[in-house]
């Protein structure tokens, strides 16, 4: 067929185009390890079906879509920690997974579509790391607002300090007081 295919690699047997755990395990340029899921979409390019027939045969999937889909997440995940292929290179992931397989299987007569990283799973030890960082961060955030308000409301007791010590001197020297609307604006 010609036709747009998916090939799911995932560790749910349900969703994975193999019966078993497919996903892919991967380690980080940290050395932290993880597992894949994902999916390729492709296509055979019909102007070289009989070409991918004759050098591949029918089963093209099993002999160049997996095997050049695992190398190439193994490959790109070394670029990058483990905790950056998570949050912040997703993107990058992706893109370059893509890149790498194009160049590994677009060559013999099939069409890179799209590579969709679905889901990584970190190691326990790492993800209770990765939720107690998390955690610290949103601890700091907190207390940086909270002492950014404290400055804020001192500031205001500070003004109205000054204001009261200017009012009381002004009586003290025999003045008046006397309110005064301003215009706002």
């Amino acid at each position: 067929p010609v036709r747009t295919t998916a090939y799911t690699m995932a560790a749910q047997a349900s969703e994975g185009s193999r019966s078993g755990d497919d996903s892919v395990q991967v380690l980080g340029s940290d050395g932290a390890s993880g597992s894949v899921d994902s999916t390729v979409l492709y296509r055979l390019d019909a102007t070289r079906a009989t070409e991918v027939w004759k050098n591949l045969g029918p089963n093209y999937v099993l002999s160049l879509i997996r095997p050049s889909a695992r190398t190439c997440i193994r490959s790109v995940f070394t670029d990058h920690t483990m905790v950056e292929a998570v949050t912040t290179a997703w993107h990058d992931m992706e893109a370059g997974v893509t890149a790498c397989l194009k160049e590994r299987v677009e060559p013999h007569g099939i069409l890179i579509l799209d590579f969709q990283l679905r889901e990584v799973r970190l190691d326990a030890t790492l993800q209770a790391a990765v939720t107690a960082k998390v955690s610290a961060q949103q601890v700091d955030e907190r207390q940086r607002f909270e002492l950014s308000t404290a400055r804020q409301q001192a500031e205001i007791t500070r003004v109205q300090a000054l204001a009261t010590a200017d009012a009381q001197q002004i009586l003290a020297c025999g003045g008046e007081l006397q309110m005064v609307e301003q215009a706002d604006g």
